[in-house]
């Protein structure tokens, strides 16, 4: 039997908690846009929310809401109710060592429902390494009876390190994409760094990112930066994101002893509105990350707004950005970025401006929502088709 392509079908994705466009987690903010592409691409799309806040809303996407499951490994009550009643044809579930996921893997196999599951990047052998002594049992009686459990994985950027999890099933790549605003100008925006005391003649590399300091590679990125100020004046760091397990005072350590001084600045995080005035101003986006699954949002944010970025080959495991001339790569060495802001200081206005428009070409032609969401409908459709 074969699903008719005119078939509408719908799809429910699984939140722990809410999701926004605007979220500083990353999963949140895949899954709104995921959502929100399939609706326009056709599907019935509802999200689930386990939460008792109000859920922003996404545009032609349901959103129902159930209250947070206390022991979601035991109390599948709420889903199975909520699974039938909205009867979806395929389930989504987003994100590892996410207790209510398992629960609506049982669940969903229980009713003998599709579901569809994305890791996010979590089944990253660096992060396993964190809190083993928890992970490790987990990953043995929940994460993989869940991921071989799927129709199919999702992955963003990250087959390798689904197969090394032990996953078995069939994998599908869809990358996050990112939006093209309509004002892309570079250096449009400056009254955010005037205020912080750098003038318009400076030069502004900036992070933005969780100040994870391993992950982000932001120990190698102060020592790199600490080689080559003396040299080159104009450059500023800013690191602008939420403090990580107390990685602000171990940056200002490390800053005090690469003799950084007022050339680093740390801004806290900022969202929205100030985020993009933040990003619109700058010169230089850098995000020298250790490991992230594909692209990060913050790097494609940067892209769209016509800036060049300088990205470790985990950032853009791809190289897709240095392939079209918007930016530089280096590797996660401190040689190898200082070598980076030394080109980076050499930069005429006019190359920034043509490395900047190729930003927002590789952003529009790479990294499209619509693109990744209809690959992912495509093959919803092909497993309903071949199950039916």
């Amino acid at each position: 039997m074969t699903l008719e392509d005119s078939k509408v079908i719908h799809v429910a994705h699984l939140v722990d908690g809410r999701c926004s466009r605007d979220s500083a987690n990353g999963v949140d903010r895949s899954i709104w846009h995921f959502a929100k592409y399939q609706a326009a691409l056709g599907c019935k799309v509802t999200v689930i929310c386990a939460t008792c806040k109000v859920v922003p809303p996404i545009p032609g996407v349901i959103i129902k809401t159930i209250k947070p499951l206390k022991f979601p490994l035991f109390d599948w009550g709420p889903l199975l109710e909520t699974f039938k009643e909205l009867t979806p044809d395929i389930l989504h579930l987003h994100g590892a060592y996410v207790p209510i996921n398992v629960a609506a893997g049982r669940v969903a196999r229980k009713l003998n429902l599709p579901y569809v599951f994305t890791p996010h990047g979590n089944y990253s052998e660096k992060l396993l390494h964190r809190r083993l002594w928890l992970k490790w049992p987990y990953r043995l009686f929940f994460e993989r009876p869940l991921g071989n459990g799927a129709a199919f994985i999702h992955a963003i950027n990250d087959c390798k390190d689904i197969r090394k999890y032990g996953v078995k099933r069939p994998i599908v790549e869809a990358i996050n994409g990112v939006e093209i605003p309509e004002n892309t100008s570079i250096r449009d925006d400056r009254d955010v760094y005037r205020e912080l005391g750098i003038e318009d003649s400076a030069r502004v590399l900036m992070f933005l990112g969780r100040l994870d300091i391993r992950q982000k590679g932001l120990d190698i990125l102060l020592s790199g930066f600490g080689r080559v100020i003396a040299n080159c004046p104009d450059l500023y760091l800013v690191l602008i994101g939420p403090d990580w397990q107390g990685s602000r005072t171990r940056l200002s350590v490390l800053a005090q002893e690469y003799s950084l001084g007022d050339r680093l600045i740390m801004t806290g995080g900022k969202f929205g509105g100030e985020k993009l005035q933040f990003i619109r101003g700058c010169d230089f986006f850098i995000h020298p990350s250790r490991w992230e699954a594909g692209v990060p949002f913050s790097v494609l944010e940067a892209l769209a707004y016509g800036k060049p970025a300088l990205v470790s080959n985990a950032s853009d495991p791809l190289g897709h950005i240095s392939s079209a001339g918007a930016g530089l790569s280096c590797e996660i060495e401190v040689e190898s970025i200082a070598s980076a802001f030394e080109k980076i200081d050499q930069f005429s206005v006019d190359d920034l401006a043509k490395m900047g428009n190729r930003a927002v070409i590789l952003a529009q032609a790479e990294f499209s929502w619509s693109q990744s969401a209809g690959k992912l409908v495509e093959e919803y459709r092909n497993h309903l088709a071949t199950h039916d």
